[in-house]
């Protein structure tokens, strides 16, 4: 573990922009965020600003494209006065990039009163481990029981050393019922948050030493374990089993794999590790359950969203009969790394981005890692989607293939449990499409380059996200998954998304932009935060240095105006559907 460790720390400063293009800037001081105090500086109080909860229908709904004079007409108001109000809240000093490359552990996003070092703090305080002496000092528990004290799942810790908390969780609970009729109950103790989620007949608990996580962030977690539950065993199965034994022992249905994939989301939800795809779950639960995207050609888009439907449509001939092989395919997805290229739905039906995102979860958490130049294994397996159909299944096929370096991940959704081979002739099929020498050769270049965004060789930004409010929708860019960059980058868009905002009231306007400014001073290394917000769009950013307020909104604006002019390369909108 410990050579595996080392291996993957890196630091906020190895995630690279152009910055070192531009010449030194010029700023003024400001007052420094430190951390002698639990929270930064919250700069701007005009208005408290809550980040957008957009319809859980996420992203199916309310799609459109933009034409390039509705983009152009979208950007044509002042952003002055924003500089102006932002300049009153920055003052200005020299400061120079950083390029020093400071520990999660510098920046005291976690208490370390023993002064351990990365590797040991990792070890004890946030690596799973099912050992009960480092019970106690672990950051984050979860713990799911049924209603009658019967323990399921720990995310730390042996039978043995949970199985106290039980008792004393159920009486917590039954004592709540008896004065009020709720689901959730929040108690905090010192710097330590409890969460309690009751679904009859299960119950859910977080508990939490983690300063920047916020209850309405537990309770968030809570539904998603939740809803992984729905999805493997489905609520009429939950319920009709507890009706007929009240003490009934869930462990006896669930797997191995079951617990691993219980495992990884825990530690995806609360610190954005442990895979290549945790930190980007982490920050699409941050916004909303938010779907992140893939840059890739309007043509090419258009040409996969043709071969899903044309795959929909296959028909096969045998004995004289014509067989409809697409009659119970009802979605297709393909992706890159939990990043949809191409999406084909019913007209009349969708899937919402809670579903689809624990989807990819469970995908990602048992597919075994492929080599070049190879496909995996064919995947078939029961789902049940919480927000599709609470009462029934799914099938799903998945597999994989790798396009010169890059994993394709097709995914196939039935609604018959016997099609499984004419699911699987589906698939060849458009393996056969995608790797067809005039396909490939464009769909692989284009998945290259598809992490690769033009703007940030022109702006001294060093991480950006851009979230489309009306499809619910984001793009970001590219990031060091190493363990120490993402700690800091997931505490620092925590920090950032629940900030204050200041509101920039704009005369016959009814799109109000907010803004909020965060600087973090770790030892010589200055880290500067900024979300900007109107009615369309939220953009967080962070540089590695103190910036000058009207240049900072300069930048923002011109990545904003970027993402924007190029939304049908960057985002899907509702996919391509089928009657």
């Amino acid at each position: 573990m410990s050579n595996g460790f080392r291996a993957r720390l890196g630091s906020i400063s190895t995630i690279q922009s152009a910055r070192s293009l531009f010449p030194t800037t010029t700023v003024e001081p400001t007052t420094a965020v430190t951390f002698t105090n639990v929270e930064p500086n919250l700069i701007g109080t005009e208005s408290t600003y809550t980040p957008s909860v957009t319809d859980s229908e996420g992203f199916l709904a309310n799609s459109g494209l933009l034409t390039d004079d509705e983009v152009s007409d979208y950007f044509q108001q002042p952003d002055e006065d924003l500089s102006e109000m932002l300049t009153d809240l920055i003052r200005h000093t020299p400061e120079e990039p950083t390029s020093a490359k400071q520990s999660f552990l510098d920046v005291n996003i976690f208490p370390n009163p023993y002064d351990l070092d990365e590797e040991e703090f990792y070890k004890r305080h946030i690596e799973i481990s099912k050992e009960d002496e480092l019970f106690h000092d672990k950051l984050k528990q979860f713990f799911i029981l049924s209603n009658a004290g019967k323990p399921i799942y720990s995310m730390n810790g042996s039978d043995e050393i949970i199985i106290g908390y039980m008792g004393v969780i159920t009486t917590i609970i039954s004592t709540f019922e008896e004065n009020m009729n709720e689901e959730i109950y929040s108690i905090s103790v010192g710097d330590m948050k409890i969460v309690a989620l009751n679904k009859s007949p299960l119950i859910l608990v977080s508990i939490s030493k983690i300063a920047h996580e916020q209850p309405n962030v537990l309770l968030s977690q809570l539904n998603m374990l939740y809803n992984y539950l729905l999805s493997i065993i489905s609520k009429p199965t939950i319920d009709r089993n507890f009706h007929n034994k009240l003490n009934y022992d869930l462990r006896r249905i669930l797997t191995q794999l079951d617990f691993h994939n219980l495992d990884c989301l825990c530690m995806k939800m609360t610190y954005g590790l442990t895979s290549y795809d945790s930190f980007n779950y982490y920050i699409s639960q941050l916004l909303n359950a938010s779907l992140q995207q893939i840059k890739i050609s309007y043509t090419a888009r258009q040409r996969l969203n043709k071969i899903l439907l044309d795959s929909k449509r296959m028909r096969q001939n045998s004995d004289d009969k014509e067989t409809d092989l697409g009659a119970d395919l009802l979605f297709s997805i393909l992706s890159v790394n939990s990043k949809i290229v191409s999406f084909m739905k019913p007209k009349n039906h969708n899937l919402t981005n809670q579903d689809l995102t624990l989807l990819f979860s469970i995908i990602n958490s048992s597919k075994s890692d492929i080599s070049n130049d190879e496909t995996s294994e064919d995947m078939w397996f029961p789902i049940c989607m919480p927000n599709f159909n609470p009462n029934g299944f799914l099938y799903v096929f998945v597999k994989t293939i790798i396009l010169q370096t890059t994993p394709v991940t097709i995914t196939l959704l039935s609604s018959n449990k016997n099609s499984f081979y004419q699911i699987r002739q589906i698939s060849n099929y458009i393996i056969h499409k995608l790797t067809k020498p005039k396909m490939l050769s464009k769909l692989t270049k284009e998945l290259h380059e598809s992490n690769t965004l033009a703007i940030l060789r022109e702006v001294p930004i060093s991480h950006f996200i851009y979230k489309n409010k009306a499809l619910n929708q984001f793009v970001m860019s590219d990031t060091d998954n190493s363990v120490n960059s993402v700690l800091q980058l997931s505490y620092f868009y925590n920090t950032l998304y629940h900030t204050k905002a200041s509101q920039m009231k704009t005369i016959g306007s009814l799109n109000i932009k907010k803004f909020s400014y965060t600087r973090w001073t770790v030892d010589e290394a200055v880290i500067t935060g900024f979300m900007l917000s109107d009615n369309n769009y939220e953009f967080y950013c962070l540089c590695n240095y103190q910036i000058n307020s009207k240049e900072l909104i300069g930048h923002c604006i011109k990545v904003i105006k970027w993402c924007e002019k190029n939304y049908n390369r960057l985002f899907i909108g509702n996919g391509v559907s089928f009657t």
